[in-house]
């Protein structure tokens, strides 16, 4: 299974639309927030399912914050990592997947690539 992963997309649909054409073919995508209307409109444009959860630019009520999935019998937890303060250390994202028994966490919030 090929996992396509796009985060802090905030609202810039000519990215979001390049994004979607370099993660052609891919089976899954993951949208790790800012914003999850942005999730929504992929889920449009994209031809397989897309996981998303919400950032710190949007309301709470407005998605899941995180979330638990499996892919090919592999665990990942999903988070934007606004709330575990990934800026400033990573150890809060870090207890949460283990708590979870997450495998793998995919967070954006730093816009380091």
């Amino acid at each position: 299974m090929k996992i396509g992963l796009v985060s802090d997309t905030h609202g810039d649909r000519k990215q979001m639309e390049r994004a979607l054409a370099l993660l052609k073919g891919t089976d899954h995508l993951l949208h790790a927030g800012d914003l999850y209307r942005d999730t929504l409109w992929m889920r449009h444009h994209f031809a397989g399912p897309v996981t998303g959860v919400i950032g710190n630019g949007d309301p709470s009520e407005s998605g899941p914050s995180q979330r638990l999935l499996e892919l090919d019998r592999i665990k990942i937890l999903l988070s934007h990592g606004h709330i575990q303060r990934v800026q400033r250390s990573l150890t809060h994202l870090y207890y949460l997947g283990l708590e979870q028994e997450a495998q793998v966490v995919v967070f954006g919030h730093t816009h380091i690539p």
